[in-house]
């Protein structure tokens, strides 16, 4: 409109004065911020034209600007006023997708259960003799520890080695955690001997290593390792056992029991202890399946005759 209005020769009307007023600030301004930029360099100019001794003592995200301003503009930057009015180059964090809990608790149960697949299956250690098989149980894996095998259970082993068995000096310890599903103890007492012959002690003492390994509610591991002194040849063996508490597809538990006798060194009383051995577990166990099958599965009461026949 100026190049127009300068090449008119008559007059300018009182709106055309207006409207070239209007225009002139406008135009004014843009001329005086494009002298402004031509005059002031860019931040990144400037960081770029610095010594390095000066660069270093920028902050870190003044300097990863002035090292990333030739890869091109980032389109995840924030202008951040602390920094020299450098852009933030610091890379936005992108959110963490959620976590199903259920999606975890099926994978621990998988794992789980291989393990204890993996641990029936193990051909390692062996046992040549299983003592009770499958015994069905009317109680959960749970059930079971708090009747049988806890500190406090009412139906413990140390209760039935002292009032059917007749050991004394029965004395357990508590259950110790060793790793994330792994309890150990310690059961010591003085086991009865048969004297066949009048000859010999009358008891040895005896000392039980546990470790109990729990699988969730898969199933539960108990190795018992017995070793007894004051016998003959009583530092040449070990006697070992492997209950397998395992919960079936009812809910239900169930019992397996396994046992070996293993020998440390060579002994001529070998087919004697193993003889002797197998005849004491065998009766202990024996006993120990008839307190389980009483507790899990009591007796009705007896039933009264009607008092009918009680007058008669």
């Amino acid at each position: 409109i100026l190049e127009a209005d300068e090449l008119r020769t008559e007059p300018l009307s009182a709106d055309n004065v207006v409207q070239i007023q209007e225009l002139i600030p406008e135009k004014v301004d843009e001329e005086h911020d494009e002298q402004e930029q031509e005059q002031e360099p860019p931040a990144t100019q400037m960081l770029n034209d610095l010594p390095p001794t000066r660069l270093l003592q920028l902050p870190l995200r003044s300097r990863n600007h002035s090292a990333e301003s030739s890869l091109g503009e980032n389109p995840d930057t924030s202008f951040d006023s602390t920094t020299m009015g450098v852009p933030d180059v610091t890379p936005k964090r992108k959110p963490v997708a959620s976590i199903d809990s259920t999606d975890v608790s099926s994978t621990i149960s998988e794992n789980v259960a291989e393990e204890w697949s993996q641990l029936k299956a193990s051909p390692e250690p062996s046992f040549k003799c299983t003592i009770i098989q499958s015994l069905q149980l009317e109680c959960t894996l749970h059930q079971f520890f708090e009747s049988f095998l806890a500190d406090d259970a009412p139906v413990s082993i140390q209760k039935y080695q002292e009032e059917q068995v007749g050991d004394t000096e029965v004395k357990a310890s508590s259950w110790k955690r060793e790793g994330d599903n792994t309890m150990v103890r310690t059961i010591t007492f003085k086991h009865r001997l048969p004297r066949s012959l009048g000859i010999g002690p009358s008891s040895a003492l005896t000392q039980r290593e546990q470790r109990l390994r729990r699988y969730g509610d898969v199933g539960m591991c108990l190795d018992t390792y017995t070793t007894v002194e004051g016998v003959p040849a009583s530092d040449c063996f070990l006697v070992e056992d492997r209950w397998l508490v395992e919960t079936g597809s009812d809910g239900r538990a169930t019992l397996t029991v396994q046992n070996e006798t293993r020998f440390k060194k060579r002994t001529m009383l070998k087919r004697m202890i193993e003889k002797s051995t197998k005849a004491e577990v065998k009766q202990w166990y024996e006993g120990y399946e008839k307190l389980i099958l009483d507790t899990l599965h009591p007796a009705p009461p007896p039933v009264e005759p009607p008092e009918s026949e009680m007058i008669l």
